[in-house]
């Protein structure tokens, strides 16, 4: 498969190069990985290959896959997708989640991000994209075929000064970021507020030999699910990338309720994030409030977090939790169904990999 890419100037201008699209193979890998260094801002990969090689290699191998743009030897562009578990209107569906979506700065303006992200057309599956760029969420929203779902909102909670201080810091001098572990990692920036347990409420760490098998949820809308393939796969993540910390919460014997968190080592110590939310209105608050605290006892100073339904929004609010910025949502369905509830959050594929963490400057 292959195409011309002309200038701006229009296809009377020079012809710079013949751009084939080629799956992600042993065969391209190292083609594939010098590419790789400009988005996640690598010198070099000594001593990192194992986050490359768990990320795109050893995943199920349950439909995900990369494609490339090869221009001869060299790649200039990406787009990562993996097949994910929804369920819409109450009934199971695979979803094809789109990530790492990334091309060469001068090839930026002709077409050619747009042409790998045609070709997951070519999959039977619903294609779907949380957040984004700017940039991205524009072409998104003026292509044809895709539809904007109800936005996601992203909170955080400072558990720690050293935390909200990293947290700022990361983003304007990113080398000076150790230094914050000479700030006592004590001190509070925010108190996250504590929600009681019910009468009759428990709640256990799951460990990771453990099946996970969480209720299809009944409510109508887009729902992500989590299933035991996703948790296998995390518990595979290298140690020094993220720690997996699933918690089981239930009343009176019967289960009500179920988080999905992570443990990410940073320079100046540790941060967290919790990717899935599962439970009832009523039972929710309990939920973040315990989950947040397990956190805080792990030595998290800064806590991400990202959800999308009224009862979720309004249990982030009630423990502490600060809004930061709307996500947009796309799909590109093979359905004429438009939910117009969604529920997601931070476990889509590539929030599970917290790839700033390991950038070099």
């Amino acid at each position: 498969m292959a195409w011309t890419i002309y200038p701006p100037d229009g296809p009377h201008a020079l012809v710079t190069s013949m751009i084939q699209l080629k799956p992600l193979t042993d065969c391209n890998r190292a083609a594939f990985l010098d590419l790789l260094r400009e988005p996640w801002q690598q010198h070099s990969w000594r001593g990192r290959e194992h986050i490359v090689a768990w990320r795109f290699f050893d995943r199920p191998d349950d439909g995900a896959v990369t494609w490339l743009a090869m221009d001869g030897d060299t790649c200039v562009g990406m787009l990562d997708s993996m097949l994910r578990p929804y369920a819409l209107n109450g009934q199971r569906i695979l979803m094809r989640e789109t990530a790492d979506w990334y091309t060469v700065s001068h090839l930026r303006s002709r077409g050619l991000g747009l042409r790998l992200l045609m070709h997951m057309k070519t999959y039977p599956e619903p294609n779907f994209v949380l957040g984004g760029t700017d940039i991205n969420v524009n072409i998104l929203s003026k292509m044809r075929g895709w539809n904007r779902l109800p936005d996601a909102t992203s909170f955080v909670l400072p558990l720690r000064l050293r935390g909200l201080a990293a947290s700022w810091l990361r983003r304007k001098w990113r080398s000076k970021e150790p230094w914050l572990r000479l700030l006592p990692n004590a001190i509070p920036a925010k108190l996250p507020r504590k929600v009681a347990a019910p009468d009759g409420g428990v709640w256990r760490l799951v460990p990771k030999t453990e099946t996970i098998a969480l209720p299809l949820p009944p409510s109508p809308g887009l729902t992500q699910l989590f299933e035991q393939k996703q948790w296998e796969w995390l518990h595979q993540m290298p140690q020094d990338v993220a720690r997996p910390i699933g918690i089981e919460f239930s009343c009176n014997g019967s289960i009500v309720g179920f988080s999905l968190s992570q443990i990410e080592p940073v320079s100046s110590g540790v941060d967290g994030r919790i990717m899935f939310l599962h439970g009832d209105a009523e039972h929710l608050p309990w939920v973040v409030s315990r989950t947040t605290q397990v956190l805080a006892d792990c030595g998290v100073g800064f806590v991400r977090a990202c959800v999308s339904t009224p009862a979720k929004l309004a249990a982030m609010e009630q423990v502490g939790y600060l809004k930061t910025r709307e996500l947009a949502c796309h799909w590109w369905p093979r359905t004429p169904a438009m939910p117009m509830m969604v529920d997601v959050g931070y476990l889509s594929v590539d929030d599970s990999f917290p790839y700033w963490n390991h950038r070099t400057k």
